[in-house]
C-alpha cells in the first residue's frame, strides 16, 4: 500500500512538472510569436511616428513661439504708436487752447 501511495505521489509530481514544461512551453511560443519580425517592425513604425509626431509638436510650438514673439513686439511697436498719437493729439488740442486765447486777448484789444 505504502508502494502505490508513494507511486501516485511520484505520479503526481511528474504530472505537475510536465503541465509546468507544457505551460513554459506556450508562454515561450507566445512570446516569440509576439516578437516576431513582423511585430517588431511594426514597433519601430510606432515609434518613428510617434518621434514624428513630438517633432511637429515641438515645431509648432516653435513656430507659434517665434510668432507670438513677433506680435507682442508688434504690439509693443504698436502701443508706441499709439503713445506717439495721444501725444501729438496733446500738444495740438494745448496749441488749440492757446490759441482761443490768443483770438480772444485779440479781440478784446480791437
Amino acid at each position: 500500500m505504502q508502494d502505490k501511495y508513494e507511486a501516485l505521489r511520484d505520479r503526481k509530481f511528474s504530472l505537475i512538472a510536465r503541465a509546468n514544461a507544457a505551460m513554459t512551453k506556450e508562454r515561450i511560443q507566445a512570446s516569440l510569436h509576439r516578437y516576431n519580425g513582423e511585430s517588431a517592425l511594426r514597433e519601430f513604425e510606432r515609434m518613428e511616428d510617434r518621434i514624428r509626431e513630438m517633432e511637429i509638436r515641438a515645431n509648432v510650438a516653435a513656430f507659434y513661439g517665434a510668432r507670438c514673439a513677433d506680435a507682442k513686439l508688434a504690439k509693443l511697436e504698436w502701443n508706441d504708436e499709439i503713445e506717439k498719437e495721444i501725444e501729438h493729439m496733446r500738444k495740438q488740442k494745448a496749441l488749440r487752447e492757446n490759441k482761443p486765447e490768443d483770438t480772444d486777448s485779440a479781440e478784446e484789444r480791437a
